[in-house]
């Protein structure tokens, strides 16, 4: 379905069956010149919504990647405002890093032998299939939407404007506009 508003009910409701109502919660960031323009307020934001949703969220801000890095890597981040982008427009590249338990970026320390064993077939139905492979990756996505192990907070979108003049514009998805395509009258 389409996404028009959170739900706080239904978010309240899974709280208070996870019986986590109260738990402590400590949202994680580093504050360094390389973090990305506003991820410090966003997860002041998050910290916020959560102790409206009847936990008790503090916001640890830290000074160097590799502290932050160390405590997401380990668990003792128990939230994060992370990222991932794929290099190449393909479902196993994007979806590689939060699935796989042995995956350099599995950040959440979430680990599901059935969902591993749906990604590995998955990529070999990529290479004879593709449309089974299609299928079996919705069905992944599906999965670990319902295990819940990331919440997605935004997904950038990238507008450009050329004048009329521009012909041949291409986007790529990865890359943005390529502008060795274009031509202008």
């Amino acid at each position: 379905g389409a996404w028009c508003a959170p739900d706080l009910d239904r978010a309240d409701a899974l709280i208070e069956d996870a019986g986590a109502m109260g738990e402590r919660v400590t949202v994680w960031v580093v504050d360094d010149p390389q973090t990305p323009q506003g991820v410090v307020e966003t997860s002041g934001y998050i910290v916020k919504v959560l102790n409206e949703l009847g936990l008790r969220a503090d916001l640890k801000i830290v000074d160097t990647f590799e502290e932050w890095s160390e405590a997401v890597s380990t668990g003792e981040a128990q939230a994060h405002v992370g990222g991932w982008i794929s290099n190449y427009p393909t479902a196993s590249d994007f979806l590689n890093p939060k699935v796989l338990c042995s995956s350099w970026g599995n950040y959440s320390g979430f680990c599901s032998e059935s969902l591993n064993a749906m990604f590995e077939d998955a990529l070999r139905l990529q290479a004879t299939d593709p449309a089974a492979a299609n299928s079996a990756w919705t069905e992944l996505d599906h999965q670990l939407v319902e295990e819940a192990i990331v919440a997605p907070v935004d997904n950038p979108v990238s507008v450009f404007a050329v004048s009329a003049r521009v012909g041949n514009v291409q986007v790529h998805p990865r890359w943005g506009i390529l502008l060795s395509h274009l031509w202008v009258q």
